[in-house]
């Protein structure tokens, strides 16, 4: 709880971001609105479908990020363990190693926005490959904005769903897959906000402009590699 505090009043003066910010904290601290009386397959499927495309592009976005400005031999170690698991048969198992692996890169990326080496790499990079680590920026940021908006509406068809016998057999099926967003985007928030507030100041520092999006209708931008 005191970390939460902490983070959202962190977040809370941070100037250059602070309406993005802001948001993202509202939703590690557990906002939301009240559930809808009905629910209908096209709610739930937008949702789980939201969550799922900025879950890649956080992946793309944060592996350019490794690759660009992070100690090689680590990121050589973290393709290594994806080549590994990417040939892994489909199922459980290697969902779970895929997302312990994204967990780990995006550990990686905190750390490395926050190094000096990282942001004197950065400064000496063409205009060109600033760009895309511009692109690769704005990415995260809408991830934040994006996780934020399906948390909300996840825990709000959780709980429509669950209290509707008759719904709760129609999306039997979704029903888990909108649990695992209420259970996993809070921590996910959060470790955006953190990488967020370190990609901003690595791009202040080494000056490379970085647009901002006004809110989590916008599109993610293609991640070109550098």
């Amino acid at each position: 709880m005191v970390k939460r505090i902490v983070l959202a009043g962190f977040l809370a003066v941070s100037c250059a971001n602070a309406g993005m910010f802001d948001s993202v904290a509202g939703a590690v601290m557990g906002g939301g609105s009240s559930s809808a009386a009905s629910v209908s397959e096209s709610d739930i499927k937008g949702v789980i479908s939201s969550f799922q495309d900025a879950e890649k592009a956080l992946s793309s976005s944060i592996e350019l990020i490794n690759k660009a400005l992070g100690d090689k031999q680590a990121i050589a170690k973290l393709e290594e363990e994806k080549k590994t698991i990417l040939a892994m048969p489909d199922g459980a198992e290697k969902d779970a190693k895929m997302k312990e692996l994204e967990k780990s890169a995006e550990a990686e990326a905190a750390k490395i926005l926050k190094s000096k080496e990282a942001a004197n790499k950065a400064a000496k990079l063409s205009s060109e490959q600033k760009q895309k680590i511009a692109v690769a920026g704005y990415n995260i940021l809408l991830a934040a904005l994006k996780d934020k908006d399906a948390l909300a509406k996840a825990k709000n068809l959780v709980s429509s769903v669950s209290a509707n016998p008759t719904m709760a057999v129609k999306f039997a099926g979704d029903l888990p897959k909108l649990k695992d967003i209420v259970a996993t985007a809070p921590s996910q928030i959060e470790s955006l906000a953190t990488i967020s507030s370190g990609f901003m100041s690595l791009a202040k520092t080494a000056k490379i402009s970085v647009t901002q999006p006004a809110s989590s209708n916008e599109p993610f931008k293609p991640v070109d590699n550098i």
